[in-house]
């Protein structure tokens, strides 16, 4: 058996969202908590919310996703995070990385 796991979106594309959405909600055990539109939103609904996992994109305004995951890292030490982003540079992945992203 599968253990449940509750995850938080961060993207200021709806459209991209949303789908990411609509392909996580096919996944078993997979509950999608809430859908962030920036980083800032992001971090009040960690305050809410305890999610196991935040999936986020670089590139979002009010607060970037960079720095969300630094915050998320130093506030929320257990939450996993995973940058998804269509930037592959090499650079803002080892910065990901350093700021505490389990994955890119």
């Amino acid at each position: 058996m599968q253990l449940p796991v509750n995850l938080i979106l961060a993207d200021d594309h709806t459209l991209f969202a949303d789908g990411i959405h609509s392909i996580l909600q096919q996944v078993p055990n997979v509950t999608v908590l809430a859908i962030a539109a920036n980083g800032q939103e992001l971090m009040n609904l960690l305050s809410c919310h305890r999610p196991d996992i935040v999936i986020l994109d670089i590139n979002m305004p009010v607060l970037n996703g960079l720095e969300a995951t630094k915050l998320i890292r130093q506030d929320f030490p257990n939450i996993r995070t995973i940058i998804l982003s269509s930037y592959n540079d090499p650079h803002l992945v080892s910065l990901a990385l350093s700021y505490g992203a389990d994955g890119y």
